[in-house]
């Protein structure tokens, strides 16, 4: 990340705690388990980041993560009755409220 550690740290527990109410409150009623709601999380935090506070370093960043992968994409949608699509779409979702909510323009 390029804040700090202490921020990555408070994202990560964030993008955790908000992706597991979300998947308890509107899953459906499989077991959910990994990490890949996490993942997702972070992911789309590097990418909203560069919309919310439009530093260069940013903006840099999301390019690279958007080109390297950007085909996570893909993992939102329904492939598999054994893989939690909602996981990562509520991953996706926690991470850009992340970003809104941690970004100085909005503090």
């Amino acid at each position: 990340m390029a804040k700090s550690i202490r921020f990555y740290l408070w994202a990560s527990l964030f993008i955790i705690l908000v992706t597991g109410l979300l998947l308890w409150l509107f899953g459906r009623p499989y077991i959910h388990i990994g990490a890949s709601g996490w993942i997702f999380g972070l992911w789309a935090l590097c990418l909203s980041q560069a919309f919310f506070t439009r530093s260069l370093v940013n903006v840099v960043i999301a390019l690279l993560v958007l080109i390297f992968y950007g085909g996570m994409v893909f993992g939102m949608f329904p492939q598999g009755k054994s893989i939690s699509f909602e996981g990562h779409i509520f991953g996706a979702v926690s991470g850009f409220l992340c970003a809104f909510l941690f970004s100085r323009k909005f503090k």
